[in-house]
């Protein structure tokens, strides 16, 4: 969760193996390596986390609602409660990169 809110303020490219190292708990750069392989390979997993914790209620509102108009209106209330959050210091387009 705390490399997800770093990818998430920084971007994949901005972000460093030190700012991730720093919120994982000081973890060390042959331990992160040792678990994950590669930053690349970290924020795949972070994606899959986002995706597993905020992706997740986006879909079911989307595809619950009882009429097309419900659909959206309950993607976009989740949408908004998500991205309002006040650990999201920025926009939700991160996810694109690599």
């Amino acid at each position: 969760m705390q490399a997800m809110r770093v990818f998430w303020a920084k971007g994949y490219e901005s972000t460093t193996l030190t700012d991730l190292q720093q919120a994982m708990g000081g973890l060390t750069a042959p331990s992160l390596y040792a678990a994950f392989g590669s930053k690349e390979a970290l924020f795949r997993e972070v994606v899959l986390l986002y995706h597993q914790t905020q992706g997740i209620p986006m879909v079911k509102a989307l595809t619950e609602g009882a009429t097309a108009r419900a659909s959206i209106e309950g993607l976009l209330r989740v949408a908004a409660t998500t991205f309002c959050q006040p650990t999201l210091r920025v926009g939700a387009y991160w996810f694109w990169a690599p």
